[in-house]
């Protein structure tokens, strides 16, 4: 499909014509040759022509506060999607200069950025509240693992137990205590204790209801578990199969 250049008198390509809704087949009269051309010679006045529409338009929005207000409002609700997308393709093109930018704003307005935090947590108070409340109801576990990392690092012990691998302890027990083989509320136990050396990783923790880790403490899996009131052989051997006892030594390597 082709189209006459106003200017130039030239049959071209619709391709070679800038789109412009405002007129009835959507392009421009002239080529982008014939534009581009007219840009260059008139750059100052259409550099004027921009700087009086821009404060035109902020005259406008001073003049209108409120109606700009209710119509920005309004047209974000009626193409949300639309501006998401958008501002999507924007962040991932500019997203080196995204960053600099944002870094060089926290180290600039490091004070205002600490106050502006401060006065909204002051503000937000009782929805901080509930949604902290939520947010740890729904993420138990994962808030488990961190807080356990946590302790073990300042040990300086190894700590590299997942959210997957706590999962596939658990099934292998059959979501049950270790210990008791009761079908409750489930804890990470270390078989050997944290406060013994005991590591925070797949070979050292399993899972045991509350009132087993409460008895066993701090004492050693040896010296506690064939003491203990619903000690099983069956149970036991399934527990040290699992962690690669062999005669008293682990095998596995932990990880």
């Amino acid at each position: 499909m082709n189209k006459i250049c106003t200017k130039c008198g030239f049959e071209l390509n619709i391709d070679m014509f800038t789109k412009l809704k405002r007129n009835k087949d959507g392009l421009s009269h002239q080529c982008k040759k014939c534009d581009k051309e007219y840009r260059i010679k008139n750059k100052d006045v259409i550099k004027g022509y921009k700087e009086k529409c821009k404060e035109s338009i902020k005259e406008y929005r001073v003049k209108n506060k409120e109606a700009t207000s209710i119509y920005k409002k309004q047209y974000s609700i009626d193409n949300r999607q639309k501006i998401s997308k958008r501002m999507k393709i924007y962040r991932q093109v500019k997203k080196k200069e995204l960053a600099i930018y944002a870094k060089e704003y926290r180290d600039n307005h490091k004070e205002e950025l600490v106050e502006t935090a401060r006065k909204w947590r002051e503000k937000n108070k009782s929805n901080i509240a509930i949604n902290s409340k939520k947010y740890q109801k729904e993420n138990k576990i994962k808030l488990n693992i961190v807080y356990q990392k946590r302790r073990s690092r300042k040990k300086q012990l190894p700590a590299t137990l997942t959210e997957t691998q706590w999962i596939n302890i658990k099934q292998h027990f059959n979501d049950s205590c270790a210990y008791c083989g009761k079908k409750i509320v489930l804890e990470q136990e270390h078989v050997i204790p944290l406060s013994k050396g005991g590591e925070y990783t797949n070979n050292n923790i399993i899972p045991a209801c509350k009132s087993c880790n409460c008895s066993k403490g701090n004492k050693t899996y040896e010296e506690w578990y064939s003491k203990y009131k619903y000690y099983s052989k069956k149970r036991e051997k399934i527990l040290l199969d699992y962690l690669g006892y062999d005669k008293g030594n682990q095998q596995l390597k932990i990880i």
